[in-house]
C-alpha cells in the first residue's frame, strides 16, 4: 500500500483543490467522479470542525487532523481520514455512520437528489449523503471510535474506491529545466520519458526568455548550488516575470539550503524546494502536483475575468456600492452616481445616511441591521431614498455582508435596481383601486368560488364583517332569485375566457335584498392557468326600485287608460248608483225621521193623555188611579228623555266634544251592575243570564260610557230573546294591538243578524227592523253610541252570528288607555 497524498492540521481551500483534483484524475468510475468532490469536502471539513489541537498535541497517538490517501495493490484507492471528536460530536455522527449500512443503492441516490433538490446537502458535519453513496457503491467503508479519555474519541473514516483506468494523454505540460549538470539534465530526460509531459532542459547561461517567448512553460525546475551566486542572481534578476508576470511554479532542486538561498527563494515565490538525492516518483510527484496547481491558477486567472465581466455587467445594470463595517461607503459605481445626483468623491467616506429619505420608516434600517449586522445574514426590500436635488427615487435593495474566516463583518455589499417607475405605477394602481374600492364592490374567488378578496364596500352592503366573507362560498349572498340553470351558465362563460355581466339580487345579513350590476372576469397565475374570479359591481337596488316603479307605471298608466275608458263606459253606471245611493240615504233619513216622529208622538201622546185626564178626574179619581196616571206620565218621559239623551249623545261624540274621565276600573263590577239594572226587566221577560269572568280585569275606561255599552247590548239582548232562553256573558284577557287588553261578549239566543249585515247595524240612522229578525221598534242610535265610545277607547266591537243560533256582540278595549282625551 503506497501514500500518494498525506496531510494533517488545518486544510487550505488551495490544497483541498488540488487534493480533489489528483482524486478525480485517478478514480475512474463516473459515480465517483460526479461525487467525489462531496466526500473530500466533507472529509476535510470534518477535519477543520472536530479537530482539538490542545488536546490532541498532548497526546502523540492522536493527531491533529489527518487526511491520506493509498494505492492499493490492486489499483484501488483508499481514502482515510481521522481527527478527534467530543463526546457529543460522537454521539451524533454514529447514528448516521450506522445509518448508511441499512440502506441500499437506489434508496441512497433519491435521498441524495432529494438533498441536492432543496439545496441542504452541504455536509457540514461529516456522514453526509455524499459519502453514503460512494460508500455503498463501493461497498467499502469502516469507520471507528476510540477513546481517548472519558469526553474526547479519536474517530477514523476509511472509504475505498475504484481506480481510474489509464488513457493515453496527449502531451499537455511543458517543464523546463534549468541546470548545468549534464547527468541532471539526461536523469530529468530519463524521468520524463514516455509521459504525458514535454521536457525542454537549457543550462543558467541560456537565453532563458527566449525559451518562454517560444513557449508556454507550465513549471520550472532550477538546479542550484548554495556557493553559485550566478544561479541565485538568476532567480533574483527573473522572479518579476516567471512568477509576477507569468505565475510559473518554481521548484528547486538542491544538495543543501543556506539561509540566504531560503531567504531568495522564499522572496522570489519559490513554491517547493527538493532535496538531493530524489527519486522518479517523488519528481512525478511534484511536476503532477504543480502542473494542476498551474492549471488551477490559469483557470483562476480566467474566473477572474469572468467575474470581472460579471462585474461590468451587474455595473451596467444595477446600482452597485460598498461599505465598511461601519457603514461608511467605501465603493460606488457609476449607476450610483447617477441617479444619486453626487459625485463619486462626494459620496466615499459618507454615511449611507446621505441619501436617506425620511420617508423611509425607522422599523426598515432596524430591520436591516438586524440581519446585516447580529444575524451576519443578507437582507433584501425596497427603500425610499433622496438625491442630492432633495427629490426621491425607490430601489430594490440587496444587502450582504461579507465575512472573514472568523465570521467578522469586514465590509458590506449592496445590489440596488430602480425601480422608480415600479412604484409610480404602483402608486397609481394604488389610486386606481382606491377610486375603485370607494366607487365599486369588489370580491376575488378562488376557481370553486370560495371568496378571497372583499373590499369595505362588500362588507357594508352585505352586512358581513370580513372574517366572515373570507373562505366562504359565494352562496352566502343568494336569494334564491335565479335558478341553477342560470348560474350553470354563467360559470361555464367565465371559465371560457369570456367577461361575464348581468344584474344579480343578492340577500344580505340582515334578510334585505339588494341589486347589483356585476361584471366577472377571469383571474390567471403566472403559468396563464385560471386561478380563481375578480367580481366588479355597483350597488343598484333604487335604479332597479324606480326601473319597477317605472314599468309599475307604464302598467299603470295602460290600465289607467283602459280604467278610464271604462270610468267613462260607466259613468251612467256610477251617475244610478250615485242616485240610487242618495235615495238609500234619504229613505234612511226619511225612515229615521218617521220613527223619531213616531218615537216622540208616543211619549208625548201618552203624557199629554194622562195628563189629561189626570185633570179632567183630578176631583172624582182615586189614589190608585191617581198614581196609574203619573206612572205612566212618568214613563212616557223617561222614554222621551232617553230618546233626546241618545240624539245629544250621537251629535256630541261625532263632534269629538266628549270628554273622557279615564280610571282603573273592574269590567266584572261594571257587567254585574249592569245585569242588576236589568234584573227586573229580565225577571219580568223570563230570561236568565249566564255570566262568565276573568281575574284581573282592571282596565282604564270611562266606567259611564263603558256602562252605557254594555246597558245598550244587554238591553239588545233582552229585547231579542224569548221568554225561558238565557244571555251568555263573558269577559276574557286578551290582546288589541300588541297591547294587553279585556274582551266582552254577550250572546243572546234569538234569530240572528239578518242577512249578515255585521257592519251595517253600527251605522247611525239604521233601524234594527231592517237588520234584526223580529225586531221592534229602534231608532238605530244605539248601537252607533256603542261603536263610537268604544273606538274613543281605543278598542274595537263587532257582531256576528254565532254558529248555533242568536247573534253575539263583542268589544274589546285594552287594559291601559294611552291617548289623551
Amino acid at each position: 500500500m503506497e501514500e500518494i497524498i498525506s496531510y494533517q492540521g488545518e486544510i487550505t481551500q488551495r490544497q483541498l483543490t488540488l487534493y480533489m483534483d489528483v482524486l478525480e484524475n485517478n478514480i475512474a468510475h463516473p459515480v465517483m467522479m460526479a461525487n467525489i468532490s462531496t466526500i473530500v469536502i466533507e472529509v476535510c471539513q470534518n477535519i477543520m470542525k472536530y479537530c482539538q489541537k490542545e488536546n490532541s498535541l498532548s497526546n502523540d497517538l492522536a493527531p491533529v487532523g489527518t487526511l491520506r490517501v493509498f494505492k492499493l495493490h490492486n489499483d484501488d484507492y483508499l481514502i482515510s481520514s481521522s481527527n478527534i471528536v467530543s463526546k457529543g460530536d460522537k454521539e451524533k455522527l454514529e447514528p448516521r455512520l450506522k445509518e448508511v449500512q441499512s440502506l441500499d443503492q437506489k434508496s441512497i441516490k433519491k435521498k441524495y437528489r432529494e438533498l441536492r433538490r432543496s439545496g441542504k446537502n452541504t455536509h457540514a458535519k461529516g456522514g453526509g449523503v455524499g459519502t453514503y453513496e460512494i460508500a455503498k457503491i463501493s461497498d467499502a467503508i469502516t469507520y471507528r471510535f476510540e477513546a481517548i479519555n472519558d469526553q474526547q474519541f479519536s474517530y477514523t473514516l476509511d472509504v475505498s474506491v475504484k481506480s481510474k483506468a489509464k488513457l493515453d494523454k496527449k502531451c499537455s505540460y511543458n517543464i523546463l529545466l534549468v541546470s548545468d549538470s549534464k547527468e541532471e539534465r539526461q536523469r530529468f530526460l530519463d524521468i520524463y520519458k514516455d509521459k504525458e509531459y514535454e521536457l525542454v532542459v537549457t543550462s543558467h547561461k541560456d537565453n532563458i526568455m527566449d525559451i518562454f517567448n517560444e513557449k508556454d512553460v507550465d513549471l520550472l525546475f532550477i538546479d542550484m548550488v548554495v556557493e553559485d551566486d550566478n544561479r541565485l542572481k538568476f532567480l533574483v534578476n527573473h522572479d518579476n516575470k516567471i512568477n509576477q508576470l507569468l505565475k510559473i511554479p518554481v521548484l528547486v532542486l538542491s544538495e543543501s539550503f543556506s539561509p540566504k538561498m531560503l531567504k531568495i527563494s522564499h522572496k522570489s515565490g519559490v513554491k517547493d524546494i527538493i532535496s538531493k538525492p530524489y527519486t522518479e516518483d517523488e519528481i512525478l510527484f511534484k511536476t503532477e502536483f504543480w502542473t494542476i496547481f498551474r492549471k488551477h491558477e490559469l483557470e483562476k486567472i480566467e474566473q477572474f475575468k469572468i467575474l470581472n465581466e460579471y462585474k461590468d455587467a451587474v455595473d451596467e445594470s444595477a446600482i452597485v456600492s460598498k461599505t465598511d463595517s461601519e457603514g461608511i461607503i467605501t465603493y460606488v459605481n457609476d449607476a450610483f452616481c447617477r441617479i444619486s445626483g453626487y459625485s463619486r468623491e462626494e459620496l466615499i467616506g459618507q454615511n449611507h445616511n446621505i441619501i436617506s429619505h425620511p420617508d423611509t420608516s425607522q422599523e426598515t434600517y432596524q430591520d436591516l441591521w438586524h440581519s446585516i449586522c447580529r444575524l451576519k445574514q443578507s437582507w433584501q426590500g425596497e427603500i425610499k431614498n433622496k438625491t442630492k436635488n432633495g427629490s426621491c427615487y425607490w430601489v430594490r435593495s440587496f444587502i450582504k455582508p461579507i465575512l472573514d474566516r472568523d465570521r467578522n463583518i469586514v465590509e458590506y455589499i449592496a445590489i440596488r435596481v430602480d425601480i422608480s417607475d415600479i412604484k409610480l405605477a404602483q402608486l397609481q394602481l394604488q389610486a386606481q383601486k382606491d377610486a375603485m374600492d370607494h366607487h365599486a364592490i369588489i370580491s376575488m374567488t378562488d376557481l370553486e368560488g370560495n371568496i378571497t378578496y372583499v373590499n369595505e364596500k362588500f362588507c357594508e352592503i352585505s352586512g358581513y364583517s370580513k372574517e366572515e366573507l373570507l373562505g366562504q362560498n359565494h352562496r352566502i349572498l343568494s336569494s334564491d332569485y335565479c335558478n341553477k340553470d342560470y348560474w350553470r351558465n354563467m360559470y361555464c362563460q367565465v371559465k371560457s375566457d369570456k367577461l361575464w355581466q348581468d344584474q344579480i339580487r343578492n340577500r344580505a345579513k340582515d334578510g334585505s335584498f339588494y341589486w347589483v350590476d356585476t361584471t366577472i372576469v377571469p383571474l390567471y397565475n403566472r403559468e396563464n392557468e385560471h386561478s380563481g374570479y375578480t367580481s366588479i359591481r355597483t350597488d343598484v337596488t333604487e335604479e332597479v326600485k324606480v326601473l319597477e316603479l317605472l314599468s309599475n307605471n307604464a302598467e299603470q298608466l295602460e290600465n289607467k287608460i283602459l280604467e278610464r275608458t271604462l270610468e267613462l263606459e260607466q259613468a251612467l253606471k256610477e251617475t244610478q248608483l250615485a242616485k240610487e245611493q242618495s235615495e238609500k240615504a234619504n229613505q234612511i233619513k226619511t225612515r229615521f225621521l218617521q220613527n223619531m216622529s213616531h218615537e216622540l208622538r208616543t211619549p208625548m201622546h201618552g203624557i199629554l193623555s194622562y195628563s189629561s185626564m189626570g185633570l179632567n178626574r183630578v176631583e172624582k179619581s182615586t189614589i190608585e188611579k191617581n198614581t196609574r196616571f203619573f206612572s205612566n206620565i212618568n214613563q212616557s218621559a223617561e222614554r222621551l228623555m232617553k230618546l233626546l239623551n241618545d240624539i245629544i249623545e250621537v251629535s256630541t261624540l261625532e263632534s269629538d266634544k266628549k270628554s273622557l274621565k279615564i280610571i282603573s276600573f273592574s269590567t266584572t263590577k261594571i257587567i254585574k251592575d249592569s245585569i242588576a239594572k236589568y234584573q227586573k226587566e229580565l225577571n219580568n221577560k223570563g230570561v236568565g243570564v249566564v255570566l262568565e269572568t276573568c281575574d284581573n280585569d282592571q282596565a282604564d275606561l270611562d266606567i259611564s260610557h263603558i256602562s252605557e255599552v254594555i246597558d245598550k247590548l244587554l238591553s239588545n239582548a233582552i229585547k231579542f230573546s224569548a221568554s225561558g232562553q238565557t244571555i251568555d256573558i263573558k269577559s276574557s284577557h286578551t290582546q288589541h294591538n300588541d297591547l294587553p287588553a279585556i274582551e266582552v261578549s254577550i250572546r243572546d239566543y234569538g234569530e240572528g243578524i239578518y242577512n249578515d249585515n255585521f257592519n251595517s247595524i253600527f251605522e247611525t240612522f239604521e233601524q234594527g227592523e231592517n237588520l234584526i229578525v223580529g225586531t221592534t221598534q229602534g231608532t238605530g242610535l244605539g248601537l252607533a253610541i256603542a261603536k263610537q265610545i268604544i273606538e274613543i277607547h281605543q278598542g274595537k266591537i263587532w257582531a256576528e252570528n254565532h254558529p248555533d243560533g242568536g247573534a253575539v256582540f263583542r268589544f274589546i278595549i285594552p287594559l291601559e288607555h294611552r291617548i289623551t282625551s
